[in-house]
């Protein structure tokens, strides 16, 4: 890949009509991240040979300026001959980076101190054993909100650019030039921007959990971390005397009580920049000030942010907002009257009410009520979870949900070989995980638990780490205490398939024990080539198996063996264990993928090259030819899927390598009229070894970060 130049912006005479005389002293440029790289900024001072950033673009100083006015900028024609947008290389494999370079991985800048051409796929800026070829300068632009450029006077802004000013974020929501240096998005936020957050939170993908439209007052969000609960009030002249209510345990037996508002007491009150707290548990007005340094208040006349402490809440707490004016009138509320929004923080956004009917709902893991990605058939109303990574997920709103598991003859068996084959399932809620071992014929695991708190909305997801040719199990039955059934999850953007061995399956991936044990198929390559490029995923894979054979080693007599095969399965749900694998694939077959990816040739190689290759010629043609069909299997099933070839992650002779490359990915595109792609999977020996001298898991992360990264730049 050749390197990006970028051409030098043409030099301007700068005519100076006036001194700029600042009040103040004239001010450092804010550091991005360490020495060496800045943002632009109005008195701002710059050597040359600085980097400075500019709407999100980076320019490298050409001579030492002050920035003396608001239009000195870097795109300004008049100040031009102070800078040059700095050429900047992103970094790839098989490039040449050059002493002195500024290179882009992974959205961050880094400046290179010692040249050298990329021959190995992790030689990047991040690499701890490579750190000392580069400098960091910080983010270059779009990879999160510290990458967002300041506001500028004089900005050409468009619907969606997002900008910084004064430590707030905002979206612009009206195109337009900010012609005056008194537009800025707290001067001009009704007519041209929306505040996006403050300093602490983002608020862009965060529900409104009130909402009203004849009041000035118009929405009400609440979010969370570790340390703090967030409000947000939005609205059009929010009054100045605006009133935070808080119900810190929802227990009506504490706290102020409001006869608008019955069946809460309100045990904080945040008026301005001041918290409160009712001592007694009736309607006096008798506020005590809350002493507690962790509480802010960000009030403009469109936006109003509070932080407060989690320390002094409950699991769950009730808000209300008054939208109070300077004469201390009520000009609207948030919720209505006689409701409250209730919040568990910590557990996502969530809706509820004093009137919710919350009762006991069971249900069956069926394509109406869950989506199911990956291997796996719906039988007898149970679904049974064949291949590795096969997954169902749902959402709901409630407070508790359990899940019942049905496990295979391998159970309860005590014997060795079963015991090392047993199936192992990840349950998720919300992003928090469990690991189960299934070794009862059924048990029911307790996801949720009511503890009394406010129906919440949660998402739940069943993941088998441990591949169809030593296990499986099946989601039986799914019980929830919530107010509406189950629902399924979104789908993502894309949908892949994977088709492979046990490197596929995860073997090794996370332990040294010659069981399942050792296998985790969530964190293989595939998953994360998966996450990084936001994608569904499917896996048809098995460890030992083969595409024209799978492995054979002197026990076998060097022989092919051709019973475990994945263009055997590749058209059936396929489970020894449960006793599936002559049904039929159907539901998934609704869903095309988008990319179908090969990795087969790892056990194919031990009997291609047996034998001090004898026989290699043969066998070689027999691969390739075994290859072409399952291609064309493969693009029958998915008539507009990308496929790619891939090889690698443990050794493989070459001279394999070479014919997967030359004599298949060529010589198919070469003959027919769409391409197919082929990829060779990093090394990945210098991260160490799982079970059987399969990768770990940081070899899975480093080989599906640049497996996402080729198919982003190549593929999709």
């Amino acid at each position: 890949m050749r390197k990006k130049c970028i051409g030098i912006l043409l030099a301007a005479t700068l005519a100076v009509t006036g001194l700029y005389c600042p009040s103040t002293q004239v001010k450092a440029a804010t550091q991005t991240s360490v020495a060496g790289c800045y943002d632009w900024a109005l008195g701002a001072s710059y050597k040359s040979g600085d980097l400075v950033k500019y709407q999100g673009k980076l320019y490298l100083c050409k001579s030492d300026i002050t920035i003396q006015y608001s239009d000195w900028t870097p795109v300004n024609p008049a100040s031009t001959w102070a800078w040059a947008e700095a050429p900047v290389v992103k970094w790839a494999f098989g490039i040449t980076i050059n002493d002195g370079d500024v290179v882009e991985y992974n959205g961050k800048i880094y400046r290179c101190n010692v040249g050298y051409t990329v021959s190995i796929y992790d030689w990047h800026p991040e690499n701890e054993g490579l750190a000392w070829r580069y400098t960091p300068l910080g983010a270059l632009s779009g990879s999160g909100e510290s990458s967002y450029p300041e506001w500028a006077y004089l900005g050409n802004y468009k619907v969606g650019d997002i900008v910084k000013y004064n430590g707030a974020t905002y979206k612009c929501i009206k195109a337009h030039t900010a012609e005056w240096q008194d537009w800025t998005p707290t001067q001009c936020a009704a007519k041209y921007w929306e505040c996006l957050d403050s300093s602490k939170f983002g608020w862009s993908s965060i529900t409104p959990l009130a909402t009203a439209s004849n009041q000035n007052a118009n929405s009400l969000k609440l979010a969370s971390d570790a340390d703090n609960l967030y409000v947000r009030v939005d609205g059009n002249n929010l009054g100045t005397k605006g009133q935070l209510f808080i119900d810190s345990d929802n227990n009506k037996n504490t706290g102020y009580l409001d006869y608008k508002f019955p069946n809460a007491g309100m045990d904080y009150m945040i008026e301005g920049s001041t918290m409160y707290y009712h001592q007694s548990n009736d309607n006096s007005w008798s506020w005590s000030v809350q002493n507690n340094t962790g509480m802010t208040t960000e009030k403009q006349s469109s936006c109003i942010e509070y932080t407060v402490p989690r320390s002094i809440l409950g699991s769950s707490v009730a808000v209300v907002f008054k939208d109070v004016d300077s004469s201390y009138t009520i000009n609207g509320t948030l919720p209505a009257e006689g409701n409250y929004v209730y919040y568990s923080p910590g557990s996502g956004n969530n809706n509820g009410s004093t009137n919710t009917n919350l009762t006991s709902r069971t249900f069956y893991a069926d394509d109406s009520h869950v989506k199911a990605t990956g291997r796996s058939v719906f039988y007898n109303n149970e679904r049974w979870l064949t291949f590795s990574a096969s997954k169902i997920e749902f959402k709901f709103h409630g407070t508790a949900a359990s899940i019942d598991i049905r496990g295979d003859k391998n159970a309860t068996n005590s014997d060795t070989s079963c015991v090392n084959a047993r199936c192992r399932i990840a349950i998720e809620i919300d992003g928090t995980r469990e690991e189960y071992t299934i070794d009862k014929d059924y048990q029911t695991i307790e996801v949720l638990k009511d503890i009394g708190q406010q129906p919440a909305d949660h998402v739940v997801s069943v993941i088998k780490l441990t591949e169809m040719y030593k296990s499986s199990c099946a989601v039986s039955k799914i019980r929830v205490k919530s107010d509406e059934d189950i629902k399924l999850t979104p789908n993502k953007q894309y949908y892949f398939e994977f088709m492979g061995d046990s490197i596929t399956c995860g073997w090794g991936s996370v332990g040294m024990m010659d069981s399942t044990l050792c296998e985790d198929a969530s964190c293989t390559y595939a998953a994360v080539c998966s996450k990084e490029l936001g994608a569904d995923f499917s896996c048809v894979s098995g460890s030992g198996y083969g595409l024209y054979s799978a492995y054979t080693d002197k026990n076998h007599g060097g022989q092919r063996r051709d019973k475990d095969l994945i263009p055997s399965y590749y058209d059936k749900v396929g489970n020894p264990i449960a006793g599936f694998e002559s049904v039929p694939l159907s539901y998934e077959r609704t869903r095309k993928f988008d990319v179908c990816v090969i990795n087969l040739g790892t056990n194919d190689n031990s009997y291609i090259y047996y034998d001090n290759k004898k026989y290699t010629e043969t066998r070689r043609e027999e691969y390739v030819d075994a290859y072409f069909k399952f291609i064309k299997e493969i693009r029958e099933k998915n008539p507009n899927a990308k496929i790619v070839c891939t090889i690698g992650l443990m050794w493989v002779d070459e001279d394999l390598i070479k014919t997967i490359k030359e004599e298949v990915v060529d010589k198919y595109n070469a003959n027919n009229n769409e391409k197919i792609y082929f990829f060779r999977l990093p090394s990945t020996s210098s991260y160490g070894y799982g079970q059987g001298n399969h990768p770990n898991q940081k070899g899975h992360e480093v080989a599906g970060k640049a497996l996402a990264e080729f198919i982003a730049n190549n593929v999709l």
